[in-house]
Formats: structure tokens, C-alpha cells, sequence
């Protein structure tokens, strides 16, 4: 089943097929589509051909990133914990931004001082909810779901927005809000 994201102003529609590295990207506003480019997501590992075909790294949301009223300027493209976004005028993967779960101190500390039936990989799982850019910065929605069955207190999905200077070498993280649940 192919993955497909539509841009909010309709010009660009993007289809990724779950079984190959390329996304195709078309012309939104033509009834039968045209292709104006395609992308290609980088290898999951450093293995051989035999790995294309694991789940463990394959491509799970895409979304385009723009501004209410613009033509996209960014395809984001969630592979696990990490963020593939490609810009799309110059047709290449820019940057890999990591979603892992941030963890508090203290939560480390509760985890360490008791056994947890729950596997540090399952915690951190982050879900890519929807992306805008503006004037040269990434503002990333993250879903965390609660996966605690443990009594500690923590309950509900956890919400963060990340905000990104993207004009700086590499991404930079310049705030991280929490949302709550």
C-alpha cells in the first residue's frame, strides 16, 4: 500500500510505494497527473540488498511542509525516530532530524530504581502528527504515545512542537514546547 501526501495549497501530491527508496512527487493541479521529480530516500543501513526489505526502517508518514498559502517548500518523510526532509527546490535529503523521545531526569531515575517490563525502544517511539516551514524555519508536531502500564502517573499521549532554524548549518533545535496530553 503506497504512502500518499497531499500539499495544503493542491499544486504537489506525493507517493511513496513502501517497497522501493524513491518518492514521486506530481503536479496536483493536472486531472491526470504529471510528474515534476522524484526523491530518493538513502539507504536504512550499510548492509547489502537484502535489507530493503525489513520493516524496521521503512518510511511510515510523508507530509508536505509549508505555510498555509504557499507552494511547499520542504516533503517530510518519517522513517522510525528520525525525519527525512528533502527540499524540494533543490530536489535533495537536507537534513535528519531525530525524534527520539527527550527523557527527564527523573524519570530515569524512577526507571533505574525499579524493574520496568517495558523496553527503553518502546518508550521513545515519537509520531510525526504535521510539519509547517516559514521564513527559514521547521515547526514539527510529535506525538508520543503513553506506553506505561506500570501505575507511575504518567498517563495520555505526550505532545511536543519542535521549532528548527534551518538557515543555520545543519538544523538547530531553537525551542521545544510541550503540549501536554
Amino acid at each position: 500500500l503506497p504512502l500518499t501526501t497531499q500539499s495544503t495549497d493542491g499544486s504537489l501530491i506525493g507517493i511513496h510505494d513502501t517497497s522501493s527508496s524513491i518518492i514521486r512527487c506530481y503536479d496536483g493541479k493536472i486531472t491526470n497527473g504529471s510528474l515534476k521529480f522524484t526523491l530518493r530516500c538513502p539507504s536504512r543501513t550499510s548492509g547489502g540488498a537484502d535489507d530493503t526489505h525489513h520493516d524496521d526502517g521503512a518510511i511510515s508518514k510523508l507530509l508536505f511542509a509549508s505555510s498555509s498559502s504557499s507552494t511547499p517548500s520542504y516533503l517530510v518523510a518519517q522513517r522510525n525516530n528520525s525525519l527525512l526532509l528533502f527540499h524540494l527546490d533543490r530536489g535533495v535529503l537536507a537534513y535528519t532530524i531525530d525524534i527520539t523521545r527527550p527523557s527527564s531526569s527523573k524519570k530515569k531515575k524512577k526507571q533505574s530504581s525499579r524493574k520496568s517490563s517495558i523496553s527503553a525502544g518502546d518508550e521513545s517511539n515519537g509520531v510525526l502528527c504535521d510539519v509547517a516551514a516559514r521564513e527559514g524555519k521547521l515547526y514539527v508536531l510529535v506525538c508520543y504515545p503513553s506506553t506505561s502500564s506500570e501505575g507511575d502517573g504518567s498517563s495520555g499521549d505526550k505532545c511536543r512542537v519542535f521549532k528548527y532554524d534551518l538557515n543555520s548549518e545543519g538544523e538547530k533545535l531553537e525551542k521545544k514546547i510541550k503540549v501536554g496530553s
